[in-house]
């Protein structure tokens, strides 16, 4: 009886290349979702496994949310690790069963299967990442003297400004520390390395820019008077004596915080409503407690999404060279 595969047996390639036919002639190209989903049913009706495709693009959203969250990367099971045989099981190989998989997200990072082997972050060691996102705080490690020794600058309020202040909104100005804190752990733990690499090129052109601003370009606040003796005032007060008057434009509070948003946005579509209601608070708390002016806030957020951008091209640019 005639193998039923053999006239179509796809080697998967990531998740996304298939090897039409069987000859050295064959060639490839992608697979779309129905190749996918008539592969599947005939793998079924030959007794392998069938992976059911997403019945919508909710559907792929949800699955890729989370597969993010709940560890994102290749797992230690019997996959194969080969670039070349991605989405190809080992044991089906080895009975000459092709295995389909949908593709599964652009980066991954993740967590061991059970019974251990800890968390897999891809080549790049803890070390390495560690030390390239100990070089990015370095760089805007500038703004600290530049905001409380620089002086003279413009301040780059608009007519209307400044807007009233209320210290109750120094509550998501100091959340803003704890979702950098997230950035941190998510780049060093839950990213593989083209998404670290994305990640620390979009960084380093962000917190440069940031600080070359900040020497070359000085900008200052005229930070509101603060006389309530509530918590809220008293917390802002300390604010305004840590922060100094300097380094306003662009807001690091906005770009830093708008270039995590990104990667969850881009990431994490599922949970594209929280980044948004993230950074509107962190940038409304900039400018509601006199610590930025509103073009302060702009250029920040400006600044952290082309950031994004350039390390997407700068990834898309290298592996094309690869």
């Amino acid at each position: 009886m005639a193998d039923p595969l053999r006239a179509w047996r796809p080697v998967v390639a990531g998740g996304h290349a298939a090897r039409i036919g069987g000859g050295a002639g064959s060639r490839q190209r992608g697979l779309h979702r129905g190749e996918r989903r008539r592969g599947s049913a005939r793998l079924a009706d030959a007794g392998g496994p069938a992976r059911q495709p997403l019945k919508s693009a909710r559907g792929a959203r949800h699955h890729r949310s989370r597969r993010l969250f709940s560890g994102l990367g290749a797992r230690r099971t019997g996959r194969s690790r080969d670039p070349g045989l991605r989405g190809v099981d080992r044991s089906r190989r080895a009975e000459g069963v092709p295995f389909v998989s949908s593709p599964g997200p652009r980066f991954r990072g993740g967590r061991g299967g059970r019974g251990g082997g800890g968390i897999v972050v891809g080549e790049i060691p803890f070390g390495k990442r560690l030390l390239w996102l100990l070089a990015a705080a370095a760089i805007q490690s500038v703004y600290i003297p530049a905001s409380q020794a620089t002086s003279g600058g413009i301040a780059p309020k608009l007519p209307f400004e400044p807007l009233p202040t209320n210290p109750v909104w120094v509550i998501p100005y100091y959340f803003t520390f704890l979702f950098w804190a997230f950035g941190i752990y998510w780049a060093l733990f839950k990213l593989d390395d083209r998404a670290f690499r994305v990640a620390i090129a979009a960084a380093l052109l962000v917190v440069s820019i940031g600080a070359a601003t900040f020497v070359l370009f000085p900008t200052y606040v005229d930070l509101p008077l603060v006389s309530g003796a509530d918590v809220f005032s008293a917390l802002l007060r300390f604010v305004q004596l840590t922060g100094g008057t300097h380094a306003a434009l662009p807001s690091g509070h906005n770009y830093v915080s708008m270039l995590i948003a990104a990667f969850g946005v881009h990431y994490a579509p599922r949970w594209r409503w929280l980044w948004s209601l993230i950074m509107a608070l962190i940038s409304v708390s900039t400018v509601l407690t006199g610590q930025h002016y509103i073009l302060d806030a702009l250029t920040g957020l400006a600044l952290g999404w082309l950031g994004f951008r350039f390390g997407l091209w700068q990834a898309a640019r290298k592996n094309a060279g690869a």
